[in-house]
């Protein structure tokens, strides 16, 4: 069985899987049968020659090596079924041209356009910047880090848009960085707007009033 760490289109786990049966397409490519040991969901990778190693010349070699793609010299060619971005859920208490601007981002996600979705997901952080700190004038990267040493964001996300760079353009993304950028932004906006107004319907008696600005006032980052 050929061995690939991969991960999984249908739960988004990554996972050791090893292929229960392949097809053979000529002497230098094979489709390679897998089942996500974690949802039970089948993969299907396409895998041919690259730089084959002794015992790896054909796809059966590889089906019976026990070694991953990369150690037996092929490589991945495509995998089924591709990722599709998942929804989240809606967002709540979010000023109503965020959220339309948010929703339709997932929408084009959905469609396929992972690039123009993430450019969504940025201008609708920066619409939120805007409405809360108006005064605030860099990045939206240098925005949340500043949140964050406020006490205005969880401090567990600073590692998490570090990792990310929102503050620079993403090219050629796929399903899931834009999935994770989706989920990013939900956090962030719910942080800023719905606790907030859940916060002010409390002390209201069960009236919400909108949120207000955040008097920012942080060293740069």
């Amino acid at each position: 069985m050929a061995h690939e760490l991969m991960i999984c289109p249908h739960c988004r786990i990554r996972r050791e899987m090893s292929s229960t049966d392949y097809w053979y397409l000529s002497d230098v490519v094979g489709h390679f049968y897998f089942v996500c040991p974690s949802c039970d969901m089948p993969i299907t990778v396409m895998a041919g020659v690259k730089n084959p190693k002794s015992g790896c010349m054909k796809p059966n070699d590889v089906k019976v090596s026990s070694r991953s793609f990369a150690k037996c010299g092929w490589a991945v060619l495509e995998t089924w079924p591709q990722p599709r971005l998942q929804r989240t859920e809606s967002l709540r208490g979010v000023p109503e041209a965020i959220e339309a601007l948010f929703e339709q981002s997932v929408e084009v996600a959905q469609k396929g356009g992972y690039d123009l979705a993430i450019m969504g997901f940025q201008r609708a952080l920066k619409l939120a910047q805007r409405r809360l700190t108006p005064e605030f004038k860099g990045n939206s990267f240098r925005w949340i880090i500043a949140l964050i040493d406020l006490g205005e964001l969880s401090g567990n996300l600073r590692e998490w848009a570090t990792r990310l760079k929102i503050h620079r353009g993403i090219q050629e993304a796929t399903a899931l960085q834009a999935e994770e950028f989706a989920t990013f932004v939900h956090v962030v906006l719910e942080q800023l707007f719905a606790i907030t107004s859940r916060m002010a319907s409390y002390r209201a008696g069960g009236t919400a009033d909108r949120p207000g600005p955040i008097h920012l006032q942080v060293r740069d980052v």
